[in-house]
């Protein structure tokens, strides 16, 4: 049986680096879900931003913008699982602001996915 689609050699290896990213994120969660990365991948664009900023970015409310930070950091609303990816610093200013930023352990893994996305 012939395949409906035919993808050029380059569209194959772009999915195989895709693939290769996607099996980084299951070894830490087998459903990681893509809000979260996009997330993570939005602070990493532009860190110092608060929630309202990142569930704009996120396209998504404030609600789940929430849920989304806390879990890619430490304050989970619905579920148990933290992945300490971010960080957030209360704003010397103005104690009602929070900002998002990438911890030591976000930066390795944003590194880890870089590098599968060279290969």
């Amino acid at each position: 049986m012939k395949a409906k689609y035919d993808y050029t050699p380059e569209e194959r290896e772009q999915f195989k680096r895709l693939q290769r990213t996607v099996r980084v994120l299951k070894k830490i969660n087998q459903q990681f879900p893509v809000s979260f990365l996009d997330g993570l991948l939005e602070i990493a664009l532009k860190q110092g931003l608060g929630s309202t900023e990142y569930a704009e970015r996120l396209d998504t409310s404030k609600g789940n913008g929430s849920r989304i930070l806390g879990t890619l950091g430490d304050r989970p609303r619905r579920t148990e699982v933290v992945y300490e990816f971010i960080t957030q610093e209360d704003d010397p200013l103005d104690s009602r602001k929070t900002h998002y930023f990438i911890t030591t352990k976000g930066n390795a893994l944003l590194k880890q996915l870089a590098r599968e996305m060279e290969k």
